[in-house]
């Protein structure tokens, strides 16, 4: 028998293609529970970039002083919470004295209807006209802060964007946000609205109505114009005290 020997062959393979940046993986993230939970509700959770969504331990809900669907909003507080056996706090922002026993009201009742069963709810009143300070207070590591997506962030005349979101950005923290509760302007807001309406509508009536009077005192220098400037300085008043009345 004769033997043949053989030199190895060596089969050069396909060079791996190399990408030219690693892909991007930052915004990749496993599902929250609570997400998943927002989206059964028919809610929504906004998660700043950047920010980890830590385990919960609280939920801290923002109460406003303006009208809402206080039903929707114990339905919802309590299916949340009670699917994750979370202790809840609700948080309420008081402008004025007025203000703070009807917003002390409102939580005793809030907290009586979701307080049974497991869960264990409180109740607290911050004196002040920003949330982020009555947040600052009272917020602790693994809180969810909850709140009304209507409510709009208010400076000076204009509202610009979610409340809520701006929260969660200023504390670098998600922020659930109550769906359909159909809620309108807190009372302080309503309040610097009407004054702002009250000084300009001052303002402008003063301006047209001594335009006016200026106007017929260069055209006419008899005793017609000085009745018509009387006339026009009278329902200048009457104008100015209609707008004060109608702006409270």
């Amino acid at each position: 028998m004769r033997l043949i020997q053989t030199r190895p062959t060596l089969i050069p393979l396909r060079p791996a293609l190399r990408s030219k940046s690693p892909p991007d993986i930052s915004g990749i993230r496993p599902t929250h529970p609570m997400e998943e939970a927002a989206r059964s509700l028919g809610d929504t959770i906004f998660v700043p970039e950047l920010v980890p969504f830590a385990p919960v331990k609280r939920l801290v809900v923002l109460i406003p002083g303006c009208n809402l669907d206080e039903d929707a909003l114990v339905s919802k507080v309590w299916k949340l919470a009670s699917a994750f056996f979370l202790p809840v706090l609700f948080l309420g922002l008081a402008s004025d004295p007025d203000h703070l026993a009807f917003l002390r009201r409102r939580l005793a009742i809030l907290t009586a209807r979701t307080n049974y069963g497991v869960l264990k709810t409180g109740s607290r009143v911050f004196v002040g006209t920003k949330w982020e300070q009555a947040v600052e207070e009272n917020l602790q590591p693994g809180d969810l802060l909850v709140c009304i997506a209507e409510l709009q962030v208010y400076q000076r005349v204009f509202w610009h964007g979610s409340q809520g979101e701006a929260l969660s950005r200023r504390f670098a923290v998600p922020i659930y946000k109550l769906q359909g509760l159909e809620a309108d302007l807190p009372r302080f807001q309503l309040e610097k609205l009407k004054g702002f309406l009250a000084l300009f509508l001052t303002l402008a009536t003063i301006i047209a109505f001594g335009t006016f009077q200026v106007w017929i005192d260069e055209r006419e220098a008899s005793g017609f114009a000085t009745a018509i400037i009387c006339l026009s300085a009278i329902l200048e008043i009457i104008t100015i005290l209609k707008v004060n009345e109608w702006t409270g």
